[in-house]
């Protein structure tokens, strides 16, 4: 069997600290607290996601929804003419 060289083990050393300092920053990103105005953490963003995949665009579906009933009662209010109906 061959023996690691020194570079080798330089090598393998510098390996380890670069993958010790991610972890340990992700653990201190994810337990430190946002602060106000500061935008949401990345880990909850990938909750969220997980937790409703669609719901960024069922709320856009739910606002647009709103949307078109709030026009339909406009729509409907005597003195408006509407358009889209045909006269009778």
């Amino acid at each position: 069997m061959n023996a690691i060289t020194p570079l080798g083990w330089v090598f393998i050393v510098f390996l380890g600290a670069v993958i010790l300092a991610t972890n340990l920053s992700l653990l201190t990103a994810l337990r430190k607290p946002p602060e106000k105005g500061q935008q949401p953490s990345p880990w909850k963003k990938v909750m969220n996601t997980a937790r409703d995949p669609f719901g960024e665009e069922d709320g856009q579906w739910r606002q647009l929804a709103a949307q078109v009933q709030e026009f339909k009662k406009t729509a409907e209010e005597p003195g408006v003419v509407s358009t889209d109906r045909p006269e009778d």
